[in-house]
């Protein structure tokens, strides 16, 4: 499973940009095998399609399409990935 880890892309695009502005909501799409680590300031998982697999402070999540999750606040990033053949497209904020 290939791991995607964008913290630093995070990071690096907020410079410059007001804190309002670095709340944006994130429109992420991963493939099959693809793993996500989620930057611990963003909380909250929308699934806009697929099966998102969701770990997060030691609990497991399967979140459907049109479920919302919140990520609780671990020092560790929450990870995410796809369940299934199909690619997951989720939002997170």
């Amino acid at each position: 499973m290939s791991s995607v880890d964008i913290g630093m892309v995070f990071q690096t695009a907020a410079r410059g940009i007001a804190a309002t502005e670095r709340r944006r909501v994130l429109r992420i799409a991963l493939l099959p095998g693809e793993l996500l680590r989620v930057p611990r300031s963003r909380r909250h998982l929308h699934v806009l399609s697929g099966t998102a697999w969701v770990s997060d402070s030691a609990r497991d999540i399967v979140a459907d399409r049109g479920a919302c999750a919140g990520l609780g606040r671990s020092r560790n990033p929450a990870l995410v990935s796809g369940v299934g053949g199909a690619p997951l497209l989720f939002e997170i904020w």
